[in-house]
């Protein structure tokens, strides 16, 4: 028979002592969920917001990755967000005869949250991103690369205005 080994037990030990420090840390620290029941403007802008002024393709996948964070908004949205979205390219890498093989598109979104009843503004801002892709020897290819990157730049634009949505310093009244 085997005695069990002391050192297993000790990591053991010391896994839930560190556990127990992280929780304790995390609750000193004012540490709140973006969600939960007191989580901030995250929770409070659940369904209560409109998005204006995105169009087309990118403003189409800024919109579903933003509803997908703050759900699907209700008839009487309280508040709007108007953005306003736009492109750029800039070639990365050229060879010798003077061809790209390699894109930059960085897209910025220029945001102002506005409550509904009285158009008071709660918050603006602007974000940007960028994401690359290469060109292919297919055009077709090198155009689907393309919209890959976009739908990337145009998916983190929104999780960037969701982070800056959800942290600010009170929850707004609608």
């Amino acid at each position: 028979m085997s005695s069990p080994d002391p050192r297993a037990a000790r990591r053991r030990a010391l896994r839930l002592i560190a556990g127990a420090a992280a929780a304790g840390g995390l609750s000193g620290c004012g540490f709140q969920p973006l969600y939960g029941e007191q989580g901030g403007a995250a929770g409070a802008l659940r369904g209560e917001v409109a998005v204006s002024g995105a169009d087309g393709r990118l403003g189409f996948q800024f919109r579903d990755r933003l509803r997908r964070r703050l759900d699907d908004p209700r008839p009487e949205a309280a508040f709007t967000l108007t953005v306003a979205l736009s492109l750029s390219d800039e070639g990365l890498a050229i060879t010798r005869q003077d061809d790209v093989t390699r894109f930059s598109v960085t897209g910025e979104a220029r945001w102002r949250l506005v409550r509904g009843r009285d158009g008071a503004e709660i918050a603006q801002g602007v974000v940007t991103s960028s994401s690359g892709y290469s060109t292919l020897a297919s055009p077709y290819a090198t155009r689907i690369a393309r919209r890959d990157a976009e739908r990337r730049v145009a998916e983190d634009l929104a999780e960037r205005v969701f982070a800056r949505l959800a942290t600010l310093p009170e929850a707004p009244a609608a």
